[in-house]
């Protein structure tokens, strides 16, 4: 009887411990993709560099949206400086027109813009790393 009392009090603070890491992480998670959010339309402009263009439409509470944004951020790290990303959450009025102007009615939605800035490829919903790579070869990032 003891034993299984300990091993339940065990596994409560096992359980518990579980509890607070992946809240943690998950709080974490949220101030990292917050902070990369940015107000696209005044710097739409200056994306049109010479390279490509990556514009993902997003909403804070949006699980696929964090999911999406790391496998835009494992790419982004392998191809830094090719191209740009820029995050719109669709929580902010001022990002409004630019989901309008690309359909993004579903998140998350990501828009693929070549070099010129014209509209490569706009895809609703998550995207894997290794389709990310696929569109970004096409438009000529190695």
């Amino acid at each position: 009887m003891k034993n299984k009392r300990k091993l339940i009090i065990l596994g409560l603070i096992l359980f518990s411990l579980i509890c607070i890491y992946i809240g943690k992480n998950y709080i974490e998670g949220k101030k990292q993709i917050n902070s990369q959010s940015v107000n696209v339309i005044e710097n739409l402009e200056e994306a049109k560099d010479g390279i490509p263009t990556i514009i993902m439409f997003k909403t804070d509470t949006c699980p696929y949206c964090v999911e999406m944004q790391k496998e835009l951020s494992d790419v982004s790290k392998e191809r830094e400086g090719k191209f740009n990303i820029y995050y719109a959450r669709l929580e902010e009025e001022k990002n409004i027109d630019l989901a309008y102007k690309y359909d993004a009615n579903v998140v998350p939605t990501t828009v693929f813009l070549d070099k010129e800035g014209n509209e490569f490829y706009v895809h609703q919903g998550l995207m894997r790393k290794n389709n990310i790579e696929t569109i970004l070869n096409s438009l000529g990032v190695k």
